[in-house]
């Protein structure tokens, strides 16, 4: 009987042990003596990262920050650790079922289903070189390469508080943040693109119908490590760390991932593999400009290169300049406006609303909650990569699309709405050349074939969509003459393939 009992009594607190042991925080061990052979002492109040052999909770990852060296620079706030109970706003309040739109979803589980499944231990099958990133050339310290580094994430891992404007801007370029080594950047918009196409496995059919698939953007990236797999220079495997940006989000989520890139027959094979979800920033804590903070003690530093104080400009045609930009930012051209998305000049609606901020220019009601019409916050555009269209017919060289007069140019048949966007409706679509897809001519009748022709299977004789533009013949006859078209030496005749005379 006594046994009985102390058996049930074992299985209870083995219940509760094994019950609770998730709710324990992990703690890894640190080691009696650090590798300079000085005694860890696990009392001493640190006010910085922690040392790689002094260890926190999280310690055994990967991504485990170490401490940054001394005026780098570098965004220090490190992303704090979220679980997923944590991660849902609460169901009694009015906006509880917004929990994708506000950010909160399950990034454990897509680290999970944008990993790709490798059959080896990436870390046993790679090792770090003393090698710079960026030329090749073997280096003699470690100190060396560390420096490389943080060059490299000083230009893209920040926050970028002066790009964003609540009533104007709230998007963030990668270009502005795009590393000089492209391998990265390629690895970079993979993670992107598979965070925005797998989101959609992680939401309800509510959650799709009401929000649709709301995009991230990337906020910011750095390099953590570069090992090389099978010490084969020419394959390199970065350790990233990365910061996801989304307008409706809470907060920014920031993952870690090991990426390379390998060839195979000609052909690009990415490898994105051990993507960790590490944890989150408020968002006011990375689009608010940094107070000055009369605790915060920065030393001069003597070399120029790494000043803490602004240079001045003495360049007099430079603050010439200077003034000039700041002038022609008042003229008319370059000034925002609300562009009424539903404008007809058959019902003679205003084709310019009355509404002066990106907010109350796109939101459907006005500041007493009543109806009004929706538009667009637009100002002209400067450069050609601006535009939307701008090259996106892949089928000759060409640079239709472009911004013309502060417009961007638009395939025929759509409707422009501001200087940057267009109508999306069956009416407005854009029409395309060689709507048939088992033959491809120069000039054919157009179509409203262009969504089809995305599809490579399809239409394999196309390179995109094969988009129609204002007095394009010329252009387009051209191309395919020289393209296509040979003379011969001895009797001067110019022949030509059947793809040019065969025009319909």
């Amino acid at each position: 009987m006594k046994l009985m009992i102390l058996v049930i009594v074992l299985i209870i607190l083995l219940f509760f042990f094994f019950n609770n042991i998730k709710k324990i925080e992990h703690f890894c061990k640190i080691p009696k003596i650090n590798e300079l052979g000085v005694i860890n002492d696990k009392n001493v109040s640190l006010n910085y990262p922690p040392q790689s052999n002094i260890h926190t909770s999280s310690c055994d990852k990967y991504w485990k920050n170490w401490p940054m060296e001394s005026n780098n620079d570098l965004v220090t706030d490190n992303p704090i650790v979220m679980h997923m109970d944590q991660m849902f706003l609460p169901p009694d309040k009015d906006f509880g079922n917004n929990n994708y739109k506000a950010g909160f979803i399950n990034f454990y589980r897509l680290s999970d289903i944008i990993n790709d499944i490798i059959n080896f231990d990436i870390f046993e099958k790679s090792e770090e070189l003393l090698i710079n990133p960026l030329t090749k050339e073997k280096l003699d310290y470690e100190y060396q390469l560390n420096f490389e580094l943080i060059k490299l994430n000083q230009k893209t891992y920040i926050n970028r508080w002066y790009d964003y404007n609540p009533s104007v801007k709230t998007y963030f370029s990668y270009d502005d943040i795009k590393s000089p080594i492209n391998d990265i950047n390629k690895l970079n918009l993979e993670f992107l693109n598979r965070c925005n196409m797998k989101q959609k496995d992680l939401l309800t059919n509510k959650q799709l119908l009401l929000f649709g698939i709301i995009k991230f953007e990337i906020f910011k990236y750095k390099i953590l490590k570069i090992h090389y797999l099978n010490s084969n220079i020419k394959i390199p495997v970065y350790i990233i760390e990365i910061s996801l940006y989304r307008e409706t989000d809470l907060h920014l989520d920031t993952f870690s991932y090991i990426g390379f890139i390998e060839q195979n027959d000609d052909k690009e094979k990415i490898t994105i593999c051990n993507v960790n979800f590490i944890g989150i920033n408020s968002t006011e804590s990375v689009l608010q400009a940094p107070g000055y903070n009369k605790n915060d003690i920065k030393q001069e530093i003597i070399n120029s290169n790494f000043s803490n104080s602004p240079i001045l400009n003495k360049n007099p045609d430079s603050i010439v300049e200077l003034t000039k930009k700041h002038l022609d930012s008042f003229k008319l051209k370059n000034q925002y406006a609300c562009f009424n998305v539903n404008y007809d000049p058959i019902y003679k609606n205003q084709y310019i609303l009355p509404y002066y901020s990106r907010e109350s220019c796109e939101s459907s009601y006005d500041p007493w909650g009543k109806p009004k019409d929706v538009g667009i916050y637009d100002k002209p555009c400067e450069k050609d990569d601006e535009c939307p269209f701008y090259k996106i017919n892949k089928n000759y060289n060409n640079e239709y699309g472009k911004c013309v007069n502060n417009k961007c140019e638009l395939p025929i048949n759509m409707e422009g709405i501001g200087y940057h966007y267009f109508k999306k409706n069956n009416n407005k679509l854009p029409l395309c050349y060689n709507c048939k897809p088992d033959i491809f001519k120069p000039i054919t009748l157009l179509g409203q074939c262009c969504e089809d022709q995305n599809d490579r299977k399809k239409y394999p004789l196309l390179k995109s969509p094969d988009y129609a533009f204002n007095d394009d013949y010329t252009d387009r006859i051209n191309y395919f003459r020289q393209k296509d078209c040979k003379q011969n030496v001895s009797t001067n005749e110019v022949i030509c393939d059947k793809i040019i005379t065969a025009i319909a």
